[in-house]
């Protein structure tokens, strides 16, 4: 269950969140099964065998399982106070595998939003989201459903790969969702920060010319050559940054120094070399989603 205070709204939780998880233990497999205390909870811990005393009575539980369940619970509290942070793989791992090592099963995931969807049906599905009204083009329902994947990942602060076939627009997925962003929040302040799009060089026209197409009313700025400078992207205030490869490679530290809202990265099997200038550099972006487009 998320703690007091944890995630950015009620019910809710994102990558960053995670370590405000915490761990309960119920007695019953009912609705309402009353959660143990944090006394409860060491007064089992401390007992073996499958009959053990709570609360001044005596209940049976086969094959040690409240005995091994308190324990459980004791561990990851201690795990949680030595500041050791449970990874999203860890816990996820512990929610949705039938065969994880837990000494009583999962009955419920409650104030986690999408995590609560993968523990009751073991998947995450995005819900639906209509395209962005100043978007112009008709998307296509496989197009529909990388804009709503790719939203859903967004909101719960993780990355995405579109790994669509050629021809197939991935281009004018991303482009769909960098309109609904900004559509999303036109009235806040501060504005949300441009979009980095990385990507080869004999692509950058193509770029350019759909999102002059599909979304002519996001600015546009192209960082690259002689005069490129990065004073440019910060006094002209672009939605939508397009440079390359070797540029981003050159220019690191300057942009890295920028905020971005998102890190797109065409044809990013150029970078699957980790230790290559272009991925280093890619690393140091620091943006709210990074999307691999392959």
């Amino acid at each position: 269950q998320q703690t007091p205070g944890g995630g950015s709204r009620p019910g809710f939780v994102g990558l960053d969140e995670i370590s405000d998880f915490e761990w309960r233990l119920a007695l019953g497999d009912v609705a309402g099964a009353r959660d143990l205390s944090q006394s409860d909870i060491d007064e089992l811990a401390q007992q073996s065998g499958d009959l053990v005393r709570l609360r001044g009575k005596w209940l049976r539980a086969e094959g040690s399982a409240l005995h091994r369940a308190a324990a459980f619970v004791a561990a990851q509290q201690a795990v949680k106070s030595d500041d050791q942070r449970q990874t999203m793989a860890e816990l996820l791992a512990l929610v949705t595998d039938p065969d994880a090592s837990l000494p009583v099963p999962v009955a419920e995931v409650s104030g986690l939003g999408w995590l609560d969807d993968i523990a009751r049906g073991g998947v995450f599905a995005p819900p639906p989201l209509p395209a962005p009204s100043s978007l112009k083009a008709d998307l296509r329902p496989y197009q529909q459903r990388g804009l709503e994947w790719l939203t859903a990942l967004g909101g719960i602060g993780a990355g995405g790969v579109l790994a669509d076939d050629m021809g197939l627009g991935k281009t004018v997925q991303v482009i769909a969702l960098l309109t609904a962003n900004r559509e999303q929040t036109a009235h806040r302040q501060p504005a949300v920060p441009p979009a980095l799009v990385v990507c080869p060089m004999s692509v950058i026209g193509n770029w350019s010319r759909e999102l002059a197409t599909f979304a002519p009313h996001l600015e546009v700025l192209v960082h690259h050559g002689s005069g490129r400078s990065v004073e440019q992207i910060t006094t002209a205030a672009p939605d939508v940054v397009l440079t390359t490869f070797a540029t981003l490679a050159r220019d690191r530290a300057e942009l890295a120094a920028l905020r971005w809202g998102e890190l797109v990265v065409y044809e990013a099997q150029h970078v699957k070399n980790v230790h290559t200038a272009a991925a280093k550099a890619l690393r140091a972006i620091g943006s709210r989603q990074r999307i691999a487009l392959t």
